[in-house]
């Protein structure tokens, strides 16, 4: 996609037509659309061996990505993820932006669970996001549900041991970061790690996010808050709270490949590719 930081501004609080053909746009000027399912197939020695390392890499990259949703791992552009060649799946780098800080602290803040974008999307037409990824990560989020004590346990670590990122984002915050105001930020992540279990509206988290994010202007998200939404969007009828799990990864999966939403994402994250 071919954005410039003036272009993105405008892309924020452009209207959805635009935003939606702008991207459609950028994601047809791409020559190739199979790039990734092509790669794959390079790596096969048989359509066997290809559909192996298809359900290898689309499973491992829904595992992920769940995983990554809970907590809220952002900053997932291209080079933050790693291919293995024998087995295609997928391995995830780079956590520096974690627990919504892509969306809280970020100038152009992410608006997206995780990533979904087209090329990993095309790697399983024509099932596309159902079949292998939908159904694994219902099963990934229902074990993460069945596990819910042991995750809070370990998150809760946290609290009194806090990572030098979250200093420093208590510090961007709250402007310094006390131990006070460290144990309110880090009791904070693990009440959005409960909810996500308890079937919160991932919308809700990333709001919540949105909204605290003092790089940008109210009107901006204001706008931005009803993109999050998305009105007429399978994820707007859910409701905010008490959802199963199948409508949680609906609702992901339907934010996640939104071209109103995808349309309004930094470029260097490639949200066209």
């Amino acid at each position: 996609c071919k954005y410039n930081k003036n272009d993105l501004t405008t892309r924020l609080m452009s209207k959805k037509e635009d935003c939606v053909l702008f991207y459609i746009n950028s994601v047809n000027d791409i020559p190739v659309w199979d790039l990734l399912r092509r790669a794959l197939f390079d790596l096969s020695s048989s359509f066997e061996s290809f559909f192996h390392l298809r359900n290898n890499l689309c499973g491992s990259h829904a595992t992920l990505s769940i995983s990554q949703w809970l907590l809220g791992i952002g900053d997932r552009h291209l080079s933050n993820f790693l291919i293995e060649y024998k087995t295609a799946k997928m391995v995830g780098i780079d956590f520096g932006h974690h627990f919504e800080s892509a969306t809280q602290f970020l100038p152009f803040p992410e608006l997206i669970p995780f990533r979904m974008s087209p090329q990993i999307v095309n790697v399983m037409k024509p099932l596309g996001t159902g079949g292998i990824i939908r159904e694994t990560m219902v099963a990934c989020l229902q074990a993460l549900v069945h596990s819910k004590q042991v995750l809070l346990s370990a998150v809760e670590a946290f609290v009194k041991e806090p990572t030098q990122d979250w200093l420093k984002f208590v510090a961007k915050e709250k402007g310094v970061a006390s131990d006070e105001k460290v144990e309110v930020y880090s009791s904070k992540r693990i009440e959005l790690i409960t909810r996500k279990l308890e079937g919160i509206n991932p919308c809700v988290i990333i709001d919540w996010a949105l909204q605290k994010n003092n790089r940008i202007d109210k009107k901006t998200k204001c706008h931005l808050s009803q993109v999050v939404f998305g009105v007429d969007q399978m994820r707007s009828s859910f409701g905010m709270q008490n959802l199963s799990i199948t409508q949680q990864v609906d609702a992901l999966l339907d934010l996640a490949t939104d071209p109103n939403v995808l349309g309004r994402t930094f470029h260097l994250w490639s949200p066209c590719t």
